[in-house]
Formats: structure tokens, sequence, C-alpha cells
């Protein structure tokens, strides 16, 4: 007798049910392992005989037809319903034996042996290899896609120019979110093309920042606390009923601010109110504004010299000896109206390569630079390219125009125009018009 196979013992198992489940007799599995007539041990190996010819053809296929269910091999299922598949159900056996030709294993990379002397058939695949290498291919795409996601930058709730400027509008998508300073700064929003203006909250609200599904912004009708309110005006929050803040500039699930009620020191915050903790220990801070590496910030008693700071308090650093106002930032750069020589000047973030743009802008009442462009105002609003010295005067004659904000290519700004009232252009200096 040849062996066809091994068998490992399980338990509840019997020779007579082994037997009947291999389509050999009980004599044969005995004798094929030397053994009498007794009951199995538990995990005890089996050497499997083929069946002699008698046993073969006494169970030979009696029924033909064709399989209508699925034959799944390797979880792909092989039959295609075009060739006949026999069937029968040996005595005893507890499910029918299916016989499937052998070409329709190889439509699935199977690869299907015959020993002849040996009289045993052998699939092989790599089916298994190939998934453990799917698996492995999954693991690192996510290790990759986590890496890329630790480099990216968090999202920014508002533009430092416009932070500097009381962040009185931001977008998200299709919506600006704005300080209505004509209805004394109640929160809307409306379309970029300037419809669907909608009331948001009665709140005087001023550093609007947009997050997610959220907006954040110092709510002067509650002694300047923080708060958040979803996009569409639900859900309005209280985020900290302790301080009251100055300033606020959300990156990512952090709230960076000012607190008046702390002597104007530098705190931050979760955006769900936990997590409180004091940056550094500066105090008197006048403006500040954070990115995903620093947070960048003037201190009163310091002659509004530039520091910076890491997010989690520690490396404070100076970065300019000269005072500043309308701390802005533009890519690695940081722009700013120079308190201690007149123009608007310039710096990287570490304090080297400081630039002047020229004592005829020395004391413009705001600033806000984007891209290759100055944007400021004194009595009219005024750009000048970064490369160039030309001044191009986008107003006529309002009597005041600041807090200077950009939207996409479009300028919203405070104008004196029969009381006070919300002006947006487009940056090219077309298309003004009062918003309220």
């Amino acid at each position: 007798m040849q062996i066809r196979g091994y068998y490992i013992v399980q338990p509840g198992d019997s020779f007579s049910s082994i037997a009947n489940n291999f389509g050999i007799t009980t004599a044969e599995l005995l004798q094929m392992n030397r053994l009498t007539s007794s009951l199995p041990t538990i995990g005890q190996q089996l050497a499997i005989p083929y069946p002699t010819m008698a046993r073969q053809m006494a169970y030979r296929p009696v029924t033909a037809y064709t399989v209508t269910e699925p034959i799944l091999v390797n979880g792909v299922n092989i039959n295609t319903g075009l060739y006949p598949v026999l069937n029968f159900k040996p005595e005893n056996a507890q499910y029918p034996y299916v016989y499937v030709p052998i070409a329709e294993f190889r439509r699935v990379g199977a690869t299907v042996t015959w020993n002849d002397q040996k009289q045993l058939l052998t699939v092989t695949t790599d089916y298994y290899d190939l998934q453990n290498q799917i698996k492995q291919l999954q693991t690192e795409n996510q290790r990759l896609r986590d890496q890329l996601a630790a480099y990216q930058p968090l999202v920014r709730g508002n533009s430092a120019g416009n932070i500097a400027n009381w962040g009185i509008a931001a977008t998200q998508g299709d919506w600006v979110y704005f300080s209505n300073i004509s209805q004394d700064n109640k929160l809307y929003r409306m379309r970029l093309d300037g419809t669907g203006k909608q009331l948001l909250s009665n709140d005087r609200a001023l550093y609007i920042n947009v997050v997610g599904d959220w907006i954040y912004y110092i709510n002067q009708t509650d002694q300047s606390k923080m708060y958040k309110i979803r996009l569409d005006g639900s859900g309005k929050t209280k985020i900290d009923d302790q301080h009251s803040a100055t300033v606020i500039s959300v990156v990512g699930d952090w709230i960076y601010y000012i607190t008046q009620s702390e002597q104007y020191k530098l705190f931050k915050i979760k955006t769900d109110g936990t997590g409180k903790m004091q940056l550094g220990t500066d105090f008197l801070v006048e403006e500040m504004y954070a990115t995903e590496d620093w947070i960048f910030y003037t201190i009163q008693n310091q002659n509004l010299q530039i520091f910076k700071i890491r997010p989690d308090g520690s490396q404070r650093t100076k970065v300019t000896e000269y005072g500043a106002r309308q701390l802005n930032i533009e890519g690695d750069w940081l722009y700013f109206v120079n308190q201690t020589m007149p123009g608007i000047w310039r710096v990287k973030w570490d304090g080297s390569n400081p630039t002047s743009f020229g004592a005829e802008y020395s004391s413009p009442t705001s600033l806000n630079v984007k891209g290759n462009m100055i944007y400021y105002g004194y009595s009219d609003l005024y750009k000048t390219p970064l490369d160039s010295p030309d001044q191009i005067k986008l107003t006529p004659v309002y009597g005041f125009a600041g807090l200077i904000n950009i939207v996409g290519d479009w300028l919203y700004f405070r104008i004196q125009y029969n009381g006070e009232k919300l002006y947006r252009m487009k940056v090219d200096g077309t298309q003004g018009e009062i918003v309220y």
C-alpha cells in the first residue's frame, strides 16, 4: 500500500470515522499503520493509504451534473458552469465530494502535477505567498501614509495677516465667514460671489478662525471669551469660562491665545476646552500668531521685540532687536511695521536678512502680505510688489481704510462711509462694493 498523506487525530475521532472520511476501510487504515483495532490517541499521526482498486471501483461517481454553486479555490470561484462535474457521497461521509477538471485550477494560478509512480496528485499555488506580500505592502503603505501625515502642515484657522487685522474674515470652501462691522460685528457668512448672506450669531465676533466644521472666535459680547460654532450657526459652545482672550490663532486642534485675565500671557488650549497650558513666562504679550513649528509674538515691556517659542513652550528665542507692529508671516519671512526705524520690514524666521521696503510707508494703519504683494492702508488702501517700489492706490478717499483682510482674491476692510462699513474689492482694485 502506498501512502496518500498524513492525518493528525482530533478529539472525537475513531478509526472508522477517519477511514470513512478518506474513502478507505478501517482495515486498510489499521494495516497501513500496523495497528490493531482500538481507539486512536488525540494528536496521533496516521498515514493514510490510497484505497484499493476494489474500493475505488466501489465508490466511483454515480451522479453527473453541471454545478450551479460556486466552487471557491483560494477565494476565487472557478465554476464556469460550462463543464459537467461528477459528485458522489461515500458511505457515512459528512460531505459530498466534488470533482473539478484539473484545467480549471490553472485559471487561479495553481499548478497541478500527477506522479504516476506514487499515484499522487499535487496542487501547488503561490496564493498564500501573494497574500502575505499584499499584507506586507498594506502595512508599509499605512506606515508611509502615517509618515506623510506627520509631515503635512496642520490646518491653520486664518492667515497671519488677517489675524494681525483682528481676523474679521476667514474662508473655507465656497464660503466667507466674517464679522459684520456695520452691524456691531455680528457673525455672518456668505458665498465667495457675495450671495447667500446669512446671520450665524448675534455675538460680536473677532479673530475668526475656521478649521474643519467649526468657526472659532473671540466673543466680545461675553467678556471676550473664546467660543466656537458650527459652520451653519448651530452648536454654539463656550470653550473656556476662565480666560478672556485678546488674540487667538487656531492650528489643527489647538487654540493659541493671549489672555488678558493672566497679565496678557501666552496660553494654548485644545479646541474641546481641555489641555490648557501656559507657554513660557512672558507677560504683556501684544501680538501673536501660531504656525505648526513656532509661535511668534511681541512683548510690550520688551519694546515690542519679536520672540518665538515652540508649541510645547520650549526654545524661547528673540528674533529681532527692534519693535514691531502688524506682525505678518508669509512663507519663511516675518513682515511688520518697524517701530524702531521707519518703514515696512521683513526678516527671516531666525531674524536674519532684515530688509526695508522704504520709509515712505513709515506708519501704515494696516498691513497684510500675500504672495509677492504688500497691502497697506493709510486713509486709503495701497499695494506694492515686493520686487518694486511702485505704490499703487486701490481706493478713493473714504477717510480711513483699515483692518485689511485677504480672502482668496478679495480684500475685505473697514471704511468710514456714513459710519463704519465693511467693504470688499478684488486685489486688483476692481469690483469694489459695500458688503453691509
